[in-house]
């Protein structure tokens, strides 16, 4: 590490010089590590969605800022697993269908964020065409990234 010391030599070795890369994950480990993050965040909204009052606006908007922050959360952490270089493809195409279902769901926490009635936010949400299509979408991608529990509901 510059200024703790050791040797000016210009044969000194970098840290990437002596660190292995670190092995690529099996397609076991790789599909528990993303099923993880998949089923933790589908339990997530899974318990918020049952404690959320219908008729509350309030409770709504509670339930839908905090469904797209745990989802917004869990694509992160999904964009952070590398998968076997064979499946780097599909997984991006899954990743990538992931990434625009959460940009809806973001867009339609904006319109549960405005709503003035709970009438006014269900009009709302049902005129969102883009739902169905994107959550199949996610559903091919990820049977195809061999991630079936990743897919949407």
């Amino acid at each position: 590490f510059a200024g703790c010391g050791g040797s000016d030599s210009s044969s000194a070795s970098s840290a990437a010089d002596t660190t292995a890369a670190a092995p690529e994950m099996t397609e076991a480990e790789f599909v528990a590590a993303a099923t993880k993050v998949c089923t933790d965040v589908k339990a997530f909204i899974t318990d918020a969605a049952a404690s959320v009052d219908s008729t509350s606006l309030e409770s709504l908007r509670a339930y839908d800022a905090s469904a797209v922050d745990k989802s917004k959360a869990a694509l992160t952490e999904l964009r952070a697993i590398t998968p076997p270089a064979a499946m780097g493809d599909a997984y991006q195409a899954y990743l990538d269908a992931q990434a625009a279902e959460v940009d809806n769901g973001v867009a339609q926490a904006t319109d549960v964020q405005v709503a003035t009635s709970v009438d006014d936010l269900n009009a709302t949400q049902s005129a969102n065409t883009a739902d169905d299509a994107l959550t199949a979408e996610v559903n091919t991608a990820a049977v195809a990234a061999g991630l079936p529990e990743c897919g949407g509901e």
